[in-house]
């Protein structure tokens, strides 16, 4: 008779702490990719005021390589929002990111980039821009071009390292309710 109870307490009290650290998660993830994103721009930023634009291709390279492990994409563009590189060569060079979104039917992209070349950062939630499922598309400024430099990747991507704790934290707490019962 008071196992019954138990569980719906012990139930709620999962979802509640289960919901409230993803959310926490969630924030604090838009925070760190922010920060990540900036610190490659930055590292752009530098190599192009100290050695030029032809220097970029090193750099490029490098990005590719962190974007594949990271299984993530970078856009970079210029100070009109034409692309300079894009890791997944999807979108061809000297294409207009905006007008190219616009055209797409992601007006959300659009803003960002008019945002990012403005001098603004930040983060959008946005469905299918990457594939098919949900994904994050962090913008920083290039302060020294005026360009800017866009990361996207999947939700399920960001998001899987928690999820599984998560689900380990679970199975945890159903085992501590089993045993109490």
């Amino acid at each position: 008779f008071l196992g019954v109870p138990l569980v719906v307490v012990y139930a709620a009290m999962a979802w509640m702490l289960t919901t409230r650290l993803e959310r926490g998660a969630v924030a604090r993830m838009e925070r760190g990719a922010i920060e990540r994103v900036a610190a490659l721009a930055g590292r752009l930023d530098d190599r192009m005021r100290l050695q030029g634009v032809d220097a970029l291709a090193g750099s490029f390279a490098e990005m590719d390589r962190r974007a594949a492990e990271a299984r993530a994409r970078y856009v970079v563009v210029d100070r009109s929002g034409k692309v300079v590189h894009d890791s997944g060569g999807r979108i061809p060079s000297g294409t207009d990111l905006a007008v190219s979104a616009e055209a797409v039917g992601r007006p959300e992209v659009s803003v960002a980039v008019r945002e990012a070349l403005a001098g603004g950062s930040g983060i959008a939630r946005v469905e299918g821009t990457l594939s098919a499922e949900t994904g994050w598309l962090v913008h920083v400024p290039l302060p020294s071009t005026g360009g800017a430099v866009f990361a996207g990747a999947s939700e399920a991507t960001l998001l899987e390292d928690l999820r599984s704790q998560m689900r380990l934290g679970l199975a945890v707490l159903a085992l501590g309710l089993l045993a109490i019962l």
